[in-house]
Protein backbone atom coordinates (compact mmCIF):
# COMPACT_ATOMS: atom_id res chain seq x y z
CA UNK A 1 0.00 0.00 0.00
CA UNK A 2 1.52 3.31 -0.76
CA UNK A 3 0.59 6.49 0.94
CA UNK A 4 1.88 9.76 -0.36
CA UNK A 5 3.12 12.04 2.27
CA UNK A 6 2.85 15.85 2.42
CA UNK A 7 5.77 18.20 2.27
CA UNK A 8 7.83 15.82 -0.04
CA UNK A 9 11.51 17.93 -0.42
CA UNK A 10 11.38 20.02 -3.49
CA UNK A 11 13.71 21.53 -5.54
CA UNK A 12 12.15 24.07 -6.24
CA UNK A 13 12.37 25.20 -2.58
CA UNK A 14 15.66 27.29 -2.59
CA UNK A 15 17.02 28.40 1.11
CA UNK A 16 20.61 29.05 2.20
CA UNK A 17 22.25 29.81 5.57
CA UNK A 18 25.50 32.43 5.55
CA UNK A 19 28.31 32.10 7.80
CA UNK A 20 30.91 33.87 9.12
CA UNK A 21 34.00 32.43 10.45
CA UNK A 22 37.38 34.48 12.24
CA UNK A 23 40.40 33.21 13.09
CA UNK A 24 43.12 33.86 15.84
CA UNK A 25 46.51 32.72 15.78
CA UNK A 26 49.46 33.55 18.17
CA UNK A 27 53.06 32.57 18.40
CA UNK A 28 54.99 32.70 21.61
CA UNK A 29 58.45 31.92 22.16
CA UNK A 30 59.29 31.22 25.95
CA UNK A 31 63.53 30.21 25.00
CA UNK A 32 64.98 29.88 21.63
CA UNK A 33 63.85 26.20 21.44
CA UNK A 34 60.52 26.04 23.00
CA UNK A 35 57.45 27.46 21.27
CA UNK A 36 53.93 27.48 21.49
CA UNK A 37 51.31 28.12 18.84
CA UNK A 38 47.53 28.67 20.10
CA UNK A 39 44.57 29.70 18.21
CA UNK A 40 41.05 29.18 17.59
CA UNK A 41 38.06 29.85 14.80
CA UNK A 42 35.00 31.71 15.86
CA UNK A 43 32.04 30.30 13.62
CA UNK A 44 28.45 31.91 13.39
CA UNK A 45 25.82 31.13 10.93
CA UNK A 46 22.42 32.66 9.81
CA UNK A 47 20.45 30.15 11.97
CA UNK A 48 21.68 31.41 15.16
CA UNK A 49 24.64 29.08 15.52
CA UNK A 50 27.75 30.25 17.62
CA UNK A 51 30.88 28.24 18.55
CA UNK A 52 34.70 28.33 19.23
CA UNK A 53 37.06 26.17 18.46
CA UNK A 54 40.53 26.32 20.11
CA UNK A 55 43.44 24.70 19.75
CA UNK A 56 47.00 24.59 20.93
CA UNK A 57 50.93 22.98 20.21
CA UNK A 58 53.80 23.02 21.66
CA UNK A 59 57.05 22.25 19.83
CA UNK A 60 60.47 21.97 21.54
CA UNK A 61 63.63 22.25 18.86
CA UNK A 62 66.10 19.18 20.20
CA UNK A 63 68.88 20.58 17.63
CA UNK A 64 67.64 23.03 14.61
CA UNK A 65 66.59 19.99 12.51
CA UNK A 66 64.77 18.11 15.11
CA UNK A 67 61.50 18.94 16.69
CA UNK A 68 58.94 16.87 18.44
CA UNK A 69 55.33 18.58 18.90
CA UNK A 70 52.29 18.24 21.13
CA UNK A 71 49.05 19.52 20.55
CA UNK A 72 44.87 19.58 21.20
CA UNK A 73 42.38 21.18 19.47
CA UNK A 74 38.08 20.84 19.10
CA UNK A 75 36.61 21.04 16.14
CA UNK A 76 32.73 20.83 15.03
CA UNK A 77 30.70 19.88 12.37
CA UNK A 78 27.20 21.62 12.01
CA UNK A 79 24.67 19.85 10.52
CA UNK A 80 24.19 20.06 6.53
CA UNK A 81 21.49 22.19 5.22
CA UNK A 82 19.72 19.23 4.73
CA UNK A 83 19.79 17.88 7.61
CA UNK A 84 18.60 20.66 9.51
CA UNK A 85 15.80 21.23 7.17
CA UNK A 86 15.15 18.01 5.87
CA UNK A 87 12.36 15.18 7.54
CA UNK A 88 12.66 11.85 8.63
CA UNK A 89 10.02 9.71 7.53
CA UNK A 90 8.84 6.99 9.31
CA UNK A 91 6.15 4.38 7.82
CA UNK A 92 5.11 1.20 9.57
CA UNK A 93 1.75 -1.04 10.53
CA UNK A 94 0.73 -1.36 13.53
CA UNK A 95 -2.39 -3.82 14.17
CA UNK A 96 -4.60 -2.93 10.97
CA UNK A 97 -4.18 0.73 10.65
CA UNK A 98 -0.96 1.93 8.10
CA UNK A 99 0.82 4.77 9.75
CA UNK A 100 2.94 7.47 7.92
CA UNK A 101 4.45 10.51 9.26
CA UNK A 102 7.42 13.46 9.37
CA UNK A 103 9.52 14.39 12.08
CA UNK A 104 11.97 16.92 12.64
CA UNK A 105 15.58 15.30 13.45
CA UNK A 106 16.67 18.66 15.48
CA UNK A 107 20.41 17.28 15.22
CA UNK A 108 22.76 19.14 16.86
CA UNK A 109 26.46 20.06 15.94
CA UNK A 110 29.31 16.91 16.42
CA UNK A 111 31.99 17.17 18.45
CA UNK A 112 35.77 16.17 18.20
CA UNK A 113 38.51 16.25 20.53
CA UNK A 114 42.10 15.58 18.46
CA UNK A 115 45.10 15.05 20.35
CA UNK A 116 48.68 14.98 18.61
CA UNK A 117 52.61 14.23 18.90
CA UNK A 118 54.19 14.73 15.69
CA UNK A 119 57.91 15.26 14.84
CA UNK A 120 59.66 17.12 12.32
CA UNK A 121 62.87 15.82 11.26
CA UNK A 122 65.31 17.38 8.11
CA UNK A 123 67.91 15.16 6.71
CA UNK A 124 69.73 16.98 4.53
CA UNK A 125 72.53 14.25 3.61
CA UNK A 126 69.31 12.08 2.62
CA UNK A 127 67.46 14.69 1.15
CA UNK A 128 64.19 13.93 3.05
CA UNK A 129 62.03 15.23 5.37
CA UNK A 130 59.94 13.50 8.13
Amino acid sequence: MYVPLAGQPSLANKQSVQFTRLYLHNEMRFTPSLIANVGGMYERDGKGGRQFSPRATLNYHVTPKQTPRIGASVAYRRPSMMENTGSSVASYQVGDRFVAGNASLQLQSEKMLSREIGYLGEFHEWDTTL
